[in-house]
This record gives structure tokens, sequence and C-alpha cells, in this order.
């Protein structure tokens, strides 16, 4: 049976990275070629097989491919394909990624900041909107998003905007030498490890950084902000907090 459409077109792109990067092909247009050749010929090659849950994962988690698409790919693996460690990894990416949909309850944590005082999610619930920035000292973006954020700072901190940053950073020496260098002990910041699967960054969902979530007083997500590229004045996270303050 002829794969539909949308999955088609996923799949072939799959099958043109794998042939890329695993297979040394150097012309585009061959690998391409041979991709769609391979689903025209409704027989989807061994290839995909043994990649497909390492390479969906990695597309995924780059939000190249769709929660939607990338389940559609999951559902036509083989059984014993999906008992592998990788496609166990995938499936807990799905529910990761449905569970910071907007809308969607945040996940609840508990941490010690920066002076080992107890920081709980839900302490702000029915009180403040909080927003949680994702950042190391190693990102280059994340500093050239800083001033923006000490803006926000500045602007609603004491309208009840709380800001938590959380840092992604291995080692403690280098998370705290960023934070007094850069000024940013203004606000609550925590470490986490970006290595164990119960990390932060793991439970929200952050696949790059710098990254920031929005969430509301009853303790929802209501927005999530990428501190670069085409949103790197954070101009939609401004105009959401000016509304949310000014109706208030």
């Amino acid at each position: 049976m002829k794969c539909p459409p949308d999955v088609a077109e996923v799949l072939a792109e799959i099958i043109y990275w794998a042939l890329v990067r695993i297979r040394g092909y150097g012309f585009a247009g061959d690998a391409r070629r041979c991709a769609h050749e391979a689903d025209h010929a409704h027989n989807l090659p061994a290839l995909i097989y043994d990649y497909s849950p390492d390479l969906l994962l990695y597309y995924f988690s780059l939000k190249e491919i769709s929660l939607e698409s990338a389940q559609k790919l999951y559902f036509k693996l083989d059984s014993s394909v999906k008992q592998s460690a990788s496609a166990k990894k995938l499936v807990a990416a799905f529910k990761s990624r449905e569970d910071n949909f907007i809308g969607k309850d945040a996940y609840e944590f508990v941490k010690s900041d920066f002076y080992n005082n107890t920081v709980r999610l839900s302490a702000f619930k029915n009180k403040n909107y909080v927003l949680l920035d994702f950042w190391a000292s190693w990102c280059g973006p994340c500093f050239e998003v800083n001033p923006q954020i000490m803006k926000l700072f500045n602007r609603y901190a004491s309208k009840g905007l709380v800001i938590i940053g959380i840092s992604i950073d291995n080692k403690e020496l280098n998370w705290r030498s960023a934070i007094n260098r850069y000024n940013e002990n203004k606000w609550v910041n925590i470490l986490d490890s970006n290595k164990a699967d119960g990390s932060l960054r793991s439970n929200f969902d952050i696949l790059a950084i710098p990254e920031l979530i929005l969430i509301d007083k009853d303790g929802k997500i209501i927005g999530r902000y990428l501190g670069e590229g085409e949103n790197s004045d954070l101009s939609d996270l401004n105009n959401e907090l000016r509304k949310i303050f000014t109706d208030n």
C-alpha cells in the first residue's frame, strides 16, 4: 500500500538525510531521487527500519517533523523495532511535546536556587505570572538576549512577573560565574542537569536555547518564545506581557 502523501514526503526526507549522513551520498539530487523511488516502488528500504527510531527522534527533536507526522511514521514501524531503546525514547519525546502544548499545565518542580533556597513552581500559582528562561554559560545567543530579559524584569517584576533562570550547565562553577558576570542574580536562578531523563530541559521539551516559557497564574503554559532568529527581540513576549499587565 502506498504511503499517504504527507507521510511519504516526511519519509522521503528522512531517507534522504540518512543516505547523505550514513551512506555518504554526495549529491542531494541522487539521494532524494532514491528516496522517492523507494516510496514509488511501494518498498521501504531496510535502512529506514534500521535507523528510523534514531532518525525520527533526531528530526523530531529539531522540530523539523511535526508531532502528527512523527507519530504516523512511528506507528508504521515493526513491533520489534518499537521495543528498541531509541523507539522508547521517541515515545517519551512524544509525551513531553504533548505535555508542553500551549494551554497545558506546566510541569511541577522543586529545586534549590543560587542561594540554596527552595524554589517550588506551584508556590507562585494564583499569585504570579512566571517566565522560565532556559540558558547556559556557553550559549552566546543567551547573553545577547539577556538585556531584553533585564528590561522585562525591570518593567514587570514589581507588577507580579517572576523570572526563573534555568541553566543547563554541567558545571556549577560555570553557572555561578556567569550569573555574577552578567548580573543575572536579580531574579531566581536554578541549575538543572541536561543529561538526566528527569531534567527540566527534558520535561519542558527544550530543544534549543535560549527558550522562554510563560506560565499564567493558573499554572498553565501560555507562551513559548525562542530568543534568537526572527524573534530575537522577543517582540511577541513583550506584547503578551504588556497586554497581561495592562489588562490587570
